[in-house]
């Protein structure tokens, strides 16, 4: 069924893995998200269903990419993203909300946002391109 998405093709440097965290408080969502990227990029993702789990991550370590949603319980995706935008070397960072706007990936200096529902193909377009942009960085 998703055939299409998962051939997409490989970031360019594929010996050092790539690291993604998908932030959502829909478990169901997360697992679905985590085995389409994993599948489809290759990479280690790992899920997390809350800002405050995920603000307490990025004090020990930073992902490559970050996906996160803006709703979340504990802090707030706007949280997160700030947080990971302050970081020495700041992920690239994909935005899910239901009510998007472009002025929010401004504000939170995101690379990319997508409105929720969202086709699987574009975020796995959207985090294949950032993995692919920062191999090349």
């Amino acid at each position: 069924m998703f055939n299409d998405v998962f051939e997409m093709g490989k970031p360019p440097n594929e010996e050092a893995k790539t690291m993604i965290w998908v932030v959502d408080r829909d478990p169901d969502l997360l697992e679905f998200l985590e085995a389409c990227l994993v599948r489809s990029l290759g990479s280690e993702v790992r899920a997390l269903r809350s800002g405050s789990a995920a603000l307490a991550a990025l004090a020990r370590t930073r992902p490559d990419v970050l996906v996160c949603e803006l709703d979340l319980p504990g802090a707030s995706g706007e949280d997160v993203a700030g947080a990971a935008g302050r970081l020495s070397r700041p992920p690239s960072i994909v935005l899910m909300s239901d009510d998007a706007d472009r002025l929010q990936r401004a504000r939170y200096r995101a690379d990319r946002l997508l409105p929720k529902p969202f086709p699987l193909r574009e975020l796995v377009w959207s985090v294949g391109t950032l993995i692919a942009k920062g191999a090349n960085a």
